[in-house]
C-alpha cells in the first residue's frame, strides 16, 4: 500500500508585494513536474492579487489545490485572541462569520470553494473545527490534536484533521545546501517511521514562499505583541541574496524529484485525501458497539481509538438505545455530537449506585440535551445529585453487555470516570506552548478558557479511515 504525502505551501505575506512572484514561480514549477500541491492562501492576500492585477498568479494557483489560511492571519484580534474571550457557542458563530468571509473571498478569486482551513502560526481554537463543519468544509490542517500516541489523520470537533506533528518542514532550509540535505534526511527518516507505524499520511511543508527571499517574517515585523501596523507604515524585511534564492529553487526541484522517485509515495493534495478519508457511516450497528465495549472496559480512560464512533458519539448512542422502546432495534443513526462546553463543579455522587429507572431518566435528559444543543452536557443530574459525565459514561458502558443480554439490573454501580480523555492534557499543553510561543499574540492573552474547550472536545477524537 502506498503512503500518502502532501506538498504544503503557506501564501500569507500581506506586506511585501514582491512575495507574489515567488508564489507564481513555485506553482509553475510544480505544474511542470506534473504535480499538484495544496496552497494555503490568506483571503486578504488573494484580494491583493486581484487589486494588483495578478491574474497570472491566480491562474497558476487554479491548477492546484487552494485552501484557506484564514481571512486575515496575524491582524489583530487573532483567532485565539477573540476565541479566548467568548463562550463556546459565541466563539463558533464568530469563527463562522470571520472565517466564512475568507472562504467567500477565496471562492470569488479562484472560482471554486477552498478545500481546507490551515492554522496560522500558534493561533487556533477547537471552535474553528466546529465552525468549519457547520460551513460544510470540515477539513483542518496544522493543529496539534492527535489520537493516543499517534499523529495520524483523525476527527476532532466535527472536522477531519491533518496534524502539524506529522509534517516534515523545509521552508528556509531550501536556501542552504547543507540545511537542505539535513532536511531531506529528516524527511526520509520521518516517512520511514510513519510507514513502519502504519500511518497513512505525511505532510511535506515546502515553504512560506516569501521566506525564500525574506529573512524576517512579515507579521513579526508588523504585528508582533498585539501591534496592528498601518499598511502605509509597513516595515519590510532584509532580503537574502539572489544566489540564495536560486539555491532554494534548485533544491525545490530536487525535493520534487526525490518524492517522485520514491515508489512508496503517492503525492496527493489535501482535497484528494478528504475524498479518500470519508466521513463515518450514517448508521452505527449494535454489533460494532458489542465489539468495542470489552476493549473499552480494559482501561479507565475514555476511548479515542475506535473508527466507528468517538466517546461523545458512543455515549449518545447507548443512551438512545437504553431509552428506545423498540427491543428489536439493532442499529441507530449516527448524530454529530460535540463534547461538553462547560466545566462541571467538582462534586461527586453521595451514593455508590444508581437505580435503573433513574439511569433511564438521566439518559433521556442527555439525549434531549444533545438534540437541543448538539453537544454533551457537562454533567448529569440523578435525583438532584450531579454525576460527572465521565462517571456517567463509565456506568453506561459497563451495563451494556447486560442490556444486550436482555437483563435490566435494579441498579448500576458508581465508579469515578475521567472528565475527558487523558490525552487532552498533552494536547492542551502543546496548544498552550503554541499560544505562548507565537510572537504575534497580545502579551495579555488568557488562554485558560480555550485550553478547557480543547480538553473537553477530546471527547470527539477518533481515527479517520478510508
Amino acid at each position: 500500500m502506498s503512503h500518502n504525502v502532501s506538498l504544503l505551501f503557506d501564501v500569507e505575506d500581506l506586506c511585501w508585494p514582491g512575495s507574489d512572484d515567488i508564489t507564481l514561480e513555485l506553482a509553475k514549477r510544480l505544474t511542470e513536474h506534473g504535480l499538484q500541491g495544496t496552497f494555503f492562501v490568506v483571503a486578504e492576500k488573494a484580494r491583493q492579487f486581484v487589486q494588483r492585477g495578478r491574474s497570472d498568479i491566480i491562474a497558476a494557483l487554479q491548477k492546484h489545490d487552494v485552501a484557506s489560511h484564514t481571512t486575515r492571519h496575524s491582524i489583530h484580534p487573532t483567532i485565539a485572541e477573540y476565541l479566548s474571550e467568548t463562550a463556546w457557542d459565541e466563539g463558533v458563530y464568530q469563527a463562522m462569520e470571520d472565517e466564512g468571509l475568507g472562504l467567500e473571498i477565496l471562492e470569488q478569486v479562484f472560482g471554486r470553494r477552498p478545500t481546507a482551513w490551515g492554522q496560522p502560526g500558534g493561533s487556533w481554537g477547537p471552535q474553528i473545527n466546529a465552525a468549519m463543519a457547520r460551513l460544510q468544509m470540515p477539513v483542518v490542517v496544522y493543529p496539534r490534536t492527535r489520537i493516543e500516541r499517534s499523529v495520524d489523520i483523525h476527527w476532532y470537533a466535527g472536522s477531519l484533521v491533518f496534524p502539524d506533528n506529522a509534517i516534515a518542514v523545509f521552508d528556509t532550509r531550501l536556501t542552504d545546501e547543507r540545511e537542505f540535505e539535513q532536511a531531506v534526511r529528516q524527511m526520509v527518516d520521518l516517512v520511514d517511521q510513519r510507514i513502519l507505524a502504519g500511518a497513512r499520511w505525511t505532510g511535506i511543508f515546502v515553504c512560506h514562499p516569501t521566506m525564500l527571499k525574506a529573512q524576517q517574517f512579515w507579521d513579526g515585523l508588523n504585528y508582533a505583541q498585539g501591534l496592528n501596523t498601518d499598511p502605509k507604515d509597513y516595515r519590510l524585511p532584509t532580503f537574502r541574496s539572489q544566489a540564495a534564492y536560486q539555491t532554494a529553487l534548485k533544491n525545490y526541484e530536487r525535493l520534487l524529484d526525490i518524492l517522485q522517485q520514491d515508489r512508496r509515495l503517492h503525492i496527493q493534495t489535501i482535497a484528494d485525501l478528504h475524498r479518500l478519508f470519508r466521513p463515518p457511516e450514517e448508521t452505527v450497528y449494535f454489533y460494532q458497539i458489542d465489539q468495542a465495549i470489552p476493549e473499552i472496559l480494559k482501561y479507565e480512560d475514555l476511548p479515542t481509538n475506535f473508527y466507528h464512533f468517538s466517546a461523545a458519539e458512543l455515549l449518545d448512542l447507548v443512551a438512545r438505545a437504553y431509552t428506545n422502546t423498540d427491543f428489536a432495534l439493532e442499529a441507530l443513526p449516527r448524530r454529530a455530537v460535540l463534547g461538553p462546553i462547560d466545566e462541571p463543579p467538582p462534586t461527586f455522587p453521595h451514593d455508590d449506585y444508581m437505580y435503573w429507572d433513574d439511569f433511564l431518566t438521566a439518559c433521556r435528559t442527555l439525549v434531549y440535551h444533545v438534540t437541543d444543543s448538539g453537544h454533551l452536557p457537562s454533567s448529569v443530574y440523578v435525583r438532584g445529585v450531579q454525576w460527572s459525565l465521565g462517571t456517567f459514561f463509565r456506568a453506561a458502558i459497563e451495563v451494556w453487555p447486560q442490556f444486550r443480554a436482555g437483563v435490566r439490573p435494579n441498579y448500576l454501580d458508581w465508579k469515578p470516570g475521567y472528565l475527558y480523555p487523558a490525552i487532552g492534557h498533552d494536547i492542551a499543553a502543546t496548544v498552550q506552548d503554541d499560544y505562548e510561543g507565537w510572537p504575534i499574540h497580545r502579551p495579555e492573552l488568557d488562554s485558560n478558557k480555550l485550553l478547557m474547550h480543547t480538553c473537553f472536545q477530546c471527547w470527539t477524537l477518533r481515527p479517520a479511515y478510508e
